[in-house]
């Protein structure tokens, strides 16, 4: 649906964020929308996997699991994107660090194993085959 009018011309904010809402809810009922955002929450974890690895190892080659892609990616994206994922990261003592470019996942790898015990089963469709 192409937009009608400026931004001038919408300025009161009711009936844009009722839109907004209204979006939102229908992304948020769309069946992939759960991968999506869970991707972001996974890519967290996974982030908090590697740096308990290179906490306990001193390596961050060790420490550079692999992911599945999408949680891969979304790691990426937040560190790239989000420089207070590192200043968090920072202030606490943690090191970020990036997959590996040539590892693979696999399900039930140390990865998927570490991040059930850390965090409970998996979810969404980004950790399958």
């Amino acid at each position: 649906m192409a937009a009608t009018s400026t931004l001038s011309d919408v300025k009161t904010t009711a009936p844009t964020a009722r839109r907004a809402a209204e979006i939102h809810a229908v992304w948020m009922a769309d069946p992939e929308m759960p991968d999506v955002a869970g991707s972001m929450a996974d890519a967290v974890r996974v982030l908090a996997v590697r740096a308990a690895v290179h906490e306990r190892t001193g390596d961050a080659r060790a420490a550079a699991l692999p992911a599945p892609a999408a949680v891969e990616l979304s790691a990426r994206v937040l560190e790239r994107q989000f420089p207070e994922l590192r200043w968090i990261a920072e202030r606490t003592g943690h090191v970020l660090v990036h997959g590996a470019d040539d590892a693979r996942w696999a399900p039930g790898d140390y990865t998927q194993q570490v991040y059930v015990g850390a965090f409970g089963a998996v979810g969404g469709r980004h950790w399958s085959v």
